[in-house]
């Protein structure tokens, strides 16, 4: 179960737990991928940091968007982004541009930050579904939609 701050309307996205954690990760794996060898700049660095500000910048636009603004697309898209990062944390390890004790040592907060967003997610979705305004329809005009502006 959630706790009531990670129940976000008011207030900014920078006040959502699960933001805060996803800017430490990103800022951590940008520390990581600096050590990186100097002709994978536009390889696996560019790659793993463009993956780990994409959770920061798709849990953020969540917020934005409201409950009814497709949000919950955009946790998953950080979702997605995360298991991105993961896979090119196991990648680097592998290719031995990463020690196996920074990969033991970032697995933990990884995978605390995906059970926050899945959390999260779920709320959402529990919430538009158990909010009868998310279906009343009747205020649009279907011809509306498919008609030429005059």
């Amino acid at each position: 179960m959630e706790s009531r701050s990670e129940v976000p309307r008011k207030g900014s996205f920078e006040d959502l737990e699960v933001f805060r954690l996803a800017r430490e990760l990103c800022a951590e794996f940008y520390r990581v991928s600096a050590g990186f060898p100097n002709n994978e700049q536009f390889g696996l660095t560019s790659q793993i940091r463009r993956a780990a500000v994409s959770v920061v910048a798709n849990i953020a636009e969540s917020h934005g968007r409201g409950r009814r603004g497709g949000n919950q697309q955009f946790l998953r898209v950080a979702l997605g982004s995360l298991a991105e990062v993961e896979a090119l944390l196991l990648v680097s390890c592998d290719l031995e541009m990463t020690e196996k004790s920074v990969e033991a040592r970032l697995r933990p907060p990884v995978g605390n930050l995906r059970v926050k967003i899945w959390n999260l997610l779920r709320h959402y979705e529990t919430s538009v579904r158990e909010d009868p305004a998310a279906y009343d329809l009747d205020h649009l005009d279907p011809k509306s939609q498919f008609e030429s502006p005059p």
